[in-house]
C-alpha cells in the first residue's frame, strides 16, 4: 500500500489532482497489503458504497504491480460498457497524473487501447467483462473482479470467482485473485443466527461475495470505545438516531451507543476511531487494553467484511437518513427496493426480505380475522375504491373484490368462484365452466364482476361499484387467445336489454413475470399481441390487447409484508372472519427463496395471486403517487361524501384532479 502511494496520483471529485493516501480509508491497509501475500490465493472483501474500496483494491493494486511486482494482470467489471469506463476514466488518468505510472507504458500506440495495456517491463493489464470467452485461455498471475455481486453467478465452468482462480494457476504462489463488492443476494434463512463458535460467520446466501467470505479467515474490523475501551465491531444496529419527529433532524442528531456499556459516540470520532481500529479474524478478539488474543481462523482466502459505519466517505447522518426514508417508502407503498437497496449498498450488509422474516402461518392470519367488525356483504369505512380481481383455473374464474384505502390499506371484501356457464346440457343442466375453450363463458365476469356494486357500511343506501377489474391472462392452453378476444369483445358488449357498451377502461389482463427486464419495476403496460391488427407484420407492430406485467417477486413480497403488519396504517390487511378457510391456506402457500416465490408442494395458491393482482392495479391506477394522506386522488378514490361513483344518493362533486398519473394513460376513468 506504501508503495503505491508513493507512485499513485489521482484526480479527485473537485478535479484536481492529488496523491493516493492511505490516511483517509486505513481499513485498507490490510486487504491491500494482503494482496501482495505468498501465503495466501484469494482476498475477499465485503464493503459499503463510498468505502475506497475499489480505488484500494482496484487502482492502487494496479500500481502497485506495475511498479513493484510485474505480471500479467486481469480486471474484470460486470459488463463490457464498465470495463471501457473503468479504463477510461481510472487508468487511462491514472497514467496521464502518475508519471511514475504512465511513464512504464509501452511507447507504440498498438499497445495502448481500451481493454488493453501493454507495459514497457511486458507486463500486459486486460480489462474485461465475465464471459467464457473473456475468461477463457487467458494466464494471468494476478486477476480481480469489481462489484462481484452484479456478476452472472455462473459463466459457463463455474462461478467467475473459480474460473478466473483456475487462470492464475499457472503463477502458483506468487498469482492473486481478488473480489470485491456490497453484497446483493438475499439471506435465505430468516431464523439464521451466528453461532457463539464462529461469530463472524456471515449470514447463509446463494450466490456471491459474501459466500466467498464464509471459505476465508472473516476478518471483521474493530474499533476500540473511547470511553470504556472496550472493543466492538460499528454496526448499523448501533446507530441511535434523534427523536425529533422529522427525520431530517432525527438522522442528524445521529450517535453510536458502544454495545459493552452504552456509551454515546458522536460522529466527529469517526476519523479517530478509524485510525486507531483493527481487523480482527475469526477466533481473535481485543482486550481493552489492546492485547490481541485468540487462534485466527485458517484459510488460503483473506476475507474482510466491513460495514457502512465506517466507511470514509459516508457520515452516520446520511446512512439514518437514507435508512428512515426508505421505511417510510415502505411503510406507505409496501415496496421493499429502497430498504433492499440502502441495507445492500449503504450499510454493506445482505438484506433479509421482510416478507421472509415475517411469514404468517394460516391459523395466525385466521385468529386476526377475528378482529375484524365490518358486516359481511358490505363496504366498510376506510375503503375508497373497489378492484375485482380474477385468476384463471382449468373450470372455474375464481374471484375477488379488494377494498383500497389510503396508503394502500386493503381489505377483502369478497371471495366467490364462477363454475357455471350459461351452457346448457341435454338435461338442461348448466354446463361446467370451461375458459380455455368457450369465449361465451368470459361474458359471465360482466354480471358477476365489472358490473358488480357492493353497499357500504353505513345505513345510507349508498353503494360502491367495482372500479376496474383485473385478470389472469394466463393458464392451460387456450386461455390466452381467449382472453384476448374476451377484451376485444369488451368494445362493443352486449347487455341483456340489448345496449352496446364499451367496457374496455373497466378491465385489464394481468400477466405475471418475476424476470421483469427492469428488475425493480412492479407494473408495466405492453402490448403483446397483434393478431387483429393490419399491419402486424410490420416490425415493431404494436397489439392492440394491453396487458400488464406483473412483478410477482416483488408484488407478492408487499403483500406478504401487508399480512405480517399487526398495527392499522398503511398496507394493513383486512381479512373478514366469514372468509372461506382456504383463503387463509392460499396465502401462505408459497415459500420465499432466493430464486423468488415458489409453491414445492403445489398447494391452492389463487387468494395470494388474487391479492397480488389488486396490488400491481392500484400501482398501475396511481394510488402511489397521490400523497400520504391521498389529497391528491382523483373523483373516484375521494372519500365517500365526496365521491360522485357511489350509487344510490347524491353526494358532493370532488374537484378534478390536475396532477396525472405516472403510468402515462389516455382514459379518463383512470386520470
Amino acid at each position: 500500500m506504501d508503495a503505491a502511494a508513493k507512485s499513485l496520483r489521482i484526480r479527485k471529485a473537485n478535479g484536481s489532482v492529488g496523491s493516493f493516501s492511505t490516511g483517509v480509508a486505513p481499513y485498507m491497509i490490510k486487504p491491500a497489503n494482503m494482496l501482495a501475500s505468498r501465503q495466501r490465493e484469494g482476498v475477499i472483501f465485503v464493503g459499503p458504497s463510498r468505502s475506497s474500496k475499489t480505488m484500494s483494491l482496484i487502482d492502487a493494486w494496479h500500481a502497485y504491480v506495475v511498479t513493484c511486482d510485474p505480471g500479467d494482470m486481469g480486471l474484470y467489471f460486470p459488463t463490457q460498457l464498465l470495463a471501457a469506463d473503468f479504463s477510461r476514466r481510472r487508468i487511462n488518468r491514472n497514467h496521464e497524473n502518475s508519471p511514475d505510472l504512465g511513464g512504464r507504458l509501452s511507447p507504440y500506440a498498438h499497445d495502448n487501447n481500451i481493454m488493453l495495456k501493454v507495459y514497457r517491463n511486458g507486463m500486459m493489464l486486460s480489462l474485461g467483462w465475465p464471459t467464457t470467452s473473456q475468461l477463457a485461455q487467458r494466464d494471468f498471475r494476478y486477476v480481480g473482479f469489481s462489484d462481484y455481486d452484479a456478476m452472472p453467478r455462473d459463466v459457463g465452468d463455474g462461478s467467475p470467482f473459480e474460473v478466473g482462480k483456475n487462470r492464475i494457476a499457472v503463477a502458483g504462489s506468487a498469482g492473486m485473485a481478488m473480489a470485491e463488492s456490497s453484497p446483493r443476494f438475499d439471506i435465505i434463512d430468516p431464523d439464521w443466527k451466528p453461532s457463539p463458535e464462529f461469530p463472524h460467520e456471515a449470514p447463509p446466501v446463494q450466490h456471491g461475495i459474501m459466500v466467498l467470505y464464509n471459505q476465508g479467515d472473516r476478518h471483521r474490523w474493530y474499533w476500540p470505545c473511547p470511553d470504556c475501551h472496550e472493543w466492538f465491531e460499528p454496526t448499523f444496529d448501533l446507530l441511535v438516531p434523534g427523536d425529533e419527529e422529522d427525520i431530517e433532524q432525527a438522522a442528524a442528531r445521529t450517535v453510536l451507543a458502544c454495545p459493552h456499556h452504552g456509551c454515546l459516540i458522536e460522529h466527529r470520532h469517526k476519523t479517530e476511531l478509524n485510525s486507531r481500529g483493527d481487523w480482527l479474524a475469526e477466533g481473535e478478539s481485543m482486550t481493552a487494553d489492546g492485547e490481541r488474543v485468540g487462534e485466527p481462523r485458517r484459510s488460503s482466502f483473506a476475507s474482510f467484511w466491513l460495514h457502512g459505519v465506517a466507511a470514509a466517505f459516508r457520515t452516520w447522518r446520511s446512512l439514518m437518513l437514507e435508512y428512515m426514508r426508505a421505511m417510510q417508502t415502505f411503510e406507505r407503498t409496501g415496496s421493499e427496493e429502497a430498504l433492499r437497496t440502502t441495507v445492500n449498498t449503504h450499510q454493506g450488509c445482505p438484506y433479509l426480505p421482510r416478507s421472509m422474516k415475517s411469514e404468517r402461518t394460516a391459523s395466525e392470519l385466521e385468529d386476526r380475522a377475528t378482529n375484524e367488525k365490518w358486516t359481511q356483504g358490505f363496504v366498510p369505512s376506510g375503503v375508497r375504491f373497489i378492484l375485482g380481481v380474477v385468476d384463471i383455473q382449468g373450470n372455474r374464474f375464481v374471484c375477488s373484490a379488494i377494498g383500497v384505502g389510503v396508503g394502500m390499506e386493503w381489505w377483502l371484501l369478497d371471495r366467490f368462484d364462477i363454475a357455471l356457464s350459461n351452457r346448457m346440457d341435454g338435461q338442461g343442466r348448466q354446463k361446467l365452466l370451461k375458459p380455455s375453450a368457450y369465449l361465451e363463458d368470459w361474458d359471465l365476469q360482466v354480471e358477476q364482476l365489472i358490473d358488480k356494486e357492493y353497499p357500504l357500511d353505513d345505513e345510507t343506501g349508498r353503494r360502491m361499484p367495482v372500479h376496474m377489474v383485473f385478470c389472469d391472462s394466463g393458464g392451460e392452453s387456450g386461455v390466452t387467445p381467449r382472453a384476448y378476444a374476451f377484451y376485444r369483445k369488451l368494445a362493443r358488449f352486449k347487455t341483456a336489454d340489448g345496449r352496446q357498451r364499451d367496457l374496455r377502461r373497466r378491465y385489464r389482463l394481468v400477466k405475471g413475470d418475476p424476470k421483469m427486464k427492469d428488475k425493480a419495476a412492479r407494473v408495466q403496460e405492453v402490448y403483446p399481441d397483434t393478431t387483429d391488427r393490419r399491419d402486424r407484420r410490420r416490425s415493431g407492430a404494436r397489439g392492440d390487447v394491453p396487458v400488464l406485467l406483473l412483478n410477482s417477486n416483488l408484488l407478492k413480497d408487499e403483500v406478504m409484508a401487508d399480512l405480517a403488519r399487526d398495527e392499522i396504517g398503511p398496507g394493513y390487511a383486512h381479512l373478514p372472519p366469514w372468509s372461506p378457510s382456504e383463503v387463509f391456506d392460499e396465502l401462505v402457500a408459497e415459500t420465499r427463496t432466493q430464486k423468488g416465490w415458489e409453491n414445492p408442494a403445489r398447494r391452492r395458491n389463487e387468494q395470494i395471486d388474487l391479492c397480488y393482482y389488486a396490488k400491481g392495479g392500484a400501482l398501475f391506477l396511481g394510488a402511489a403517487a397521490w400523497g400520504d394522506d391521498w389529497e391528491r386522488a382523483p373523483a373516484w378514490a375521494k372519500p365517500w361524501d365526496e365521491n360522485p361513483r357511489l350509487t344510490g344518493q347524491k353526494v358532493k362533486a370532488a374537484p378534478v384532479r390536475t396532477m396525472p398519473s405516472p403510468i402515462l394513460h389516455d382514459d379518463p376513468l383512470l386520470q
